[in-house]
């Protein structure tokens, strides 16, 4: 991900989030353990994100929010996000 937006020369955020530790249940199962991570992005650009991802395997991405606003310069993008994969 981080050479896709390095290839559009767009500034991206990073933010890792932690893993939550669950505590066994009511009869002392205890639940698989987290074999996986998650990171939140979050861009503005006034390129559409339509052309940003066009090309690129999303698997593991999701994308929860896209804000389109317009200021003197044309329409502005603030896109917000989260990355899976597995470690």
């Amino acid at each position: 991900m981080i050479s896709l937006f390095q290839g559009v020369n767009i500034d991206v955020s990073f933010g890792e989030i932690p893993i939550i530790d669950v505590k066994p249940n009511e009869y002392n199962e205890k639940p698989p353990k987290q074999d996986w991570r998650e990171y939140t992005f979050e861009f503005n650009s006034s390129i559409p994100p339509r052309m940003i991802f066009k090309d690129a395997d999303l698997t593991g991405v999701r994308i929860n929010k896209v804000i389109v606003s317009k200021d003197s310069g044309g329409l502005k993008y603030n896109v917000k996000g989260e990355i899976y994969g597995k470690y």
